[in-house]
């Protein structure tokens, strides 16, 4: 099997992996939310915040670096497993120490159980970084998806529903967490069986830890960018408001990342293989930014402008206040999936710690803004966060584009095709959702009649758009396409051939 298939056989297998695990969480999230509520929800969401942060310091960043690396060791994976069950173990016992000083940062004292209970979260992540990257080294993410989507479905299906069903309240997702985390690093353990013996010395240790460190660096960037507004809401606002808030962002943006985390890891596996020709990585990277704005471009437009619907038709009348956090940051994924395409390029072409000299006169101004904007209201914050990740997205993508040698407008050209399709649904869906709304209809039946219009207007749009699109993104749908069964290739792109 060539490279190319290889890569795209990954690519369909993380993709299949990581629409079925997506589901399992929209499901296990509405039931639990209906459950739990506002406040609940909030007090696992401070503890989910912190926890969160806390994962990136004991991850460290080290066993990425096996992704990389053109021959692997057993004393190699001996000393990685060895700092990451230091550093995982550390940090656990920091958490643990420090929950009672940061649940009076957030002036949540209910908070304390919860942060302390949900630090072995950070020492099975840091453990299972292991084996989760040598499964994604070797494109093996048939496993990798299985292990992820058992331990949700028993982690949260058959431990933490139940809980909740039973009146345990916030502990419920706590449980579910742990479990979660327990059974995915046995799980992706069991795929790879790698060495059990940790080591913290190693001859080529050196400049593994500095690579992690770079990875840190920019994990923990990326980490402060993601949720600063989170931490403002905790801070500024009532438990309520950041149940509010986490639900709409949580549900946007962790669907969103796991899917990106799929396209960049396979990416940047392949394109390590392509470094030196820079022609061809810029094709690759304008292929797969205009291709993949056509589908996710649409997609979140459309969940921006029926945000109501789709709110008070999920979780219920009472997360109705979450529909105008949803609609702003829904707009702002398109954005993140863009500049999280540019990493891979940028580390393959050596240029990695460009993206960190950027991130942090960002980070400054995502302080000013967010802190700003949280004086006002949680809803003005979502809008202030869109405007971040335009910004953000704007300079990243310059700033790859410039190192794969790519014309000026060369980008603008392959994306215009999805703009202009986002636009041609989204519209008209607007005015679809607001008479299915009028009309007396449920919210559940709205949503459907809004799920349908919005596959025909997609459908109708891609047909008007095609004749713009250019030969990097036709190269990338054709590769795509012939993958596809040909009854659903011929749904979705037609019988014209004229995407190959």
């Amino acid at each position: 099997m060539s490279l190319l298939e290889k890569s795209l056989s990954a690519l369909l297998w993380g993709s299949a992996g990581t629409f079925t695990k997506l589901t399992m969480q929209l499901g296990s999230q509405v039931v639990l939310a209906r459950l739990l509520g506002p406040e609940q929800y909030g007090v696992f969401a401070i503890g989910a915040v912190v926890v969160t942060f806390a994962g990136f310091l004991g991850d460290f960043g080290i066993a990425y670096g096996l992704i990389q690396k053109k021959t692997i060791s057993d004393d190699d994976l001996r000393y990685v497993l060895g700092w990451q069950l230091l550093i995982g173990s550390f940090v656990a016992a920091l958490l643990i120490l420090g929950a009672p000083s940061i649940a009076e940062f957030f002036n949540e004292p209910a908070s304390v159980w919860v942060i302390r209970s949900l630090a072995v979260v950070c020492v099975a992540d840091s453990l299972c970084s292991v084996s989760m990257n040598l499964l994604k080294r070797s494109l093996n993410y048939k496993a990798l998806h299985i292990a992820q989507v058992m331990g949700h479905l028993i982690g949260y299906f058959i431990v933490g529903i139940p809980l909740a069903l039973n009146g345990y309240g916030v502990a419920s997702l706590v449980a579910g967490w742990i479990v979660q985390s327990v059974v995915q690093l046995a799980l992706m353990y069991h795929a790879v069986r790698h060495p059990l013996i940790p080591t913290l010395k190693h001859a080529g240790g050196t400049s593994m830890l500095i690579y992690g460190g770079n990875v840190l660096a920019a994990n923990l960037t990326n980490w402060s960018l993601a949720n600063i507004d989170r931490v403002s809401i905790g801070k500024r606002f009532s438990v309520s408001d950041i149940g509010l808030y986490s639900l709409a962002s949580n549900l946007l943006y962790n669907g969103t990342s796991a899917l990106l985390g799929v396209i960049q890891s396979i990416y940047f596996s392949a394109s390590s293989r392509i470094q030196e020709d820079i022609p061809a990585q810029g094709r690759v990277f304008l292929g797969i930014s205009g291709s993949a704005l056509l589908f996710i471009g649409p997609l979140f437009a459309s969940l921006a402008i029926v945000s109501d619907t789709f709110i008070v038709a999920l979780y219920g009348d009472k997360w109705r206040s979450a529909a105008d956090i949803f609609s702003p940051i829904a707009l702002a994924m398109p954005l993140f999936i863009l500049w999280g395409l540019t990493t891979p390029m940028l580390w393959t072409r050596g240029k990695g710690r460009l993206e960190g000299l950027l991130n942090l006169p960002l980070l400054i101004l995502w302080i000013v803004v967010v802190y700003a904007a949280s004086s006002r209201s949680p809803q003005i914050v979502a809008w202030a966060v869109l405007f971040l990740y335009f910004l953000r997205a704007t300079l990243l993508i310059g700033v790859t584009a410039s190192a794969l040698q790519l014309g000026r407008f060369s980008y603008f050209r392959a994306c215009i095709p999805g703009a202009v399709l986002s636009l041609i649904v989204m519209i008209p869906l607007g005015y679809v959702d607001f008479m299915a709304r009028h009309s007396g209809l449920s919210p559940v039946l709205c949503l459907l009649i809004d799920a349908l219009a919005a596959v025909l207007l997609w459908g109708i749009g891609f047909r008007l758009v095609r004749m713009l699109l250019q030969p990097a993104v036709k190269q990338a749908l054709s590769e795509f396409s012939s993958r596809l069964p040909p009854w659903l290739e011929v749904i979705v792109f037609g019988n014209s051939k004229d995407t190959r």
